[in-house]
């Protein structure tokens, strides 16, 4: 071969190699495919989603019950029909969150699951460590149990020994070895990924760990809690192969998911409310401590407690919030003084009845 006797500007060695394969495909040998649906407009099949949230926001109750209808055929909590007839899927799903034997199983039989269905390998078991997104070993568990669906809580536990996350493109060789045994073996792959502490953060920006995870997922679904202690939202914030789906709304009742609307907001939507309502829960704390700090020194008129406002930079009506409060509690209590008659104009004075 003529061409190898060219030398390589890179590295000065021989440009071609007898022992390496070179063809590349054209196009025109390409079969257009349309994208497929695990479940439609939600989870690509042979991608990757992410399922990101909060510890206690119900991310596990989320994928627990998506596993649990995939296993029979039905539709999960967030979706109204399914576009065709679902047959039930074989699951291999490996966490080293929550114990295999009693959260997850118990989960499981709450959503009635197909538990012959769905395989593990249990966190205690010397083989989960071999368990990583470029092993080998994970390919055999694909063709040994026939799984068409991966789940993977959470991310950090299966990347490998040696991977920098937080450097950029750190993890894009380990991703693309998981994307192809999606493509090869048509597994659908789903990974639990925690959120950071950034309070005012949204998208990627609030997904711990790596963007490149972000970058590579087809869809990513975040999971959290309303203002509503009692309500959690569902909420699509990245979608490659089509428009964002409407946020789903839903309780866990005895815990099982009960969906009881959709929302338009997002995940970025959910976490501004709760910044506004922490703020002003401090600023009501921070009033309800002046005035108590007042009345320790001296038992103080209404205009007086209400002067707080303008020394503390906080509405007047924040501050009568914190006096009322105080007053239902006990903590303070208030007296009239006077009579209105001639100049002897009646007044409230409060006081302290107990430190806190």
């Amino acid at each position: 071969m003529d061409k190898l006797k060219e030398i390589s500007a890179f590295d000065e060695i021989p440009l071609l190699d007898d022992n390496e394969d070179y063809r590349m495909i054209s196009m025109d040998e390409v079969e257009e495919k349309q994208i497929q649906w695990l479940i439609p407009n939600y989870i690509p099949k042979e991608q990757i989603t992410l399922i990101v949230g909060d510890g206690g926001v119900g991310k596990t109750t989320s994928w627990t019950n998506i596993v649990s209808a995939l296993s029979k055929g039905e539709l999960c909590f967030f979706e109204n029909q399914a576009e065709d007839k679902r047959e039930p899927l074989k699951i291999g799903y490996f966490s080293s969150e929550d114990p295999h034997d009693s959260v997850i199983k118990k989960k499981l039989r709450l959503n009635l699951a197909n538990q012959k269905n769905i395989k593990t390998i249990p966190l205690k078991d010397k083989r989960f460590q071999k368990v990583k997104f470029n092993s080998q070993y994970l390919e055999g568990l694909i063709i040994e149990n026939e799984l068409e669906v991966l789940v993977f809580d959470p991310l950090q536990s299966f990347i490998g020994d040696n991977i920098n996350m937080g450097a950029r493109n750190a993890m894009r060789s380990t991703l693309n070895n998981l994307i192809a045994l999606g493509e090869i073996y048509h597994v659908t792959i789903i990974i639990i990924v925690h959120t950071n502490k950034r309070e005012m953060a949204g998208g990627r920006n609030r997904a711990s760990d790596s963007s490149d995870i972000w970058d590579i997922a087809r869809s990513v679904i975040f999971v959290g809690d309303t203002n509503d202690n009692d309500v959690h939202y569902f909420s699509q914030e990245k979608s490659n192969y089509g428009k964002l789906q409407p946020t789903t709304l839903f309780k866990i009742e005895d815990g099982v998911i009960m969906n009881i609307g959709t929302s338009s907001k997002k995940d970025f939507d959910f976490q501004k409310d709760k910044v506004k309502v922490n703020k002003k829960k401090t600023l009501l704390e921070e009033a309800k401590e002046a005035i108590i700090s007042l009345l320790s020194d001296h038992n103080a008129y209404s205009d007086e407690i209400r002067n707080l406002s303008e020394e503390l930079d906080i509405s007047k009506s924040t501050i009568k919030r914190a006096r009322a409060e105080l007053t239902s509690e006990g903590i303070i209590k208030p007296k009239r003084e006077g009579s209105n008659k001639g100049d002897d104009k009646q007044r409230t004075i409060f006081y302290l009845v107990k430190k806190v």
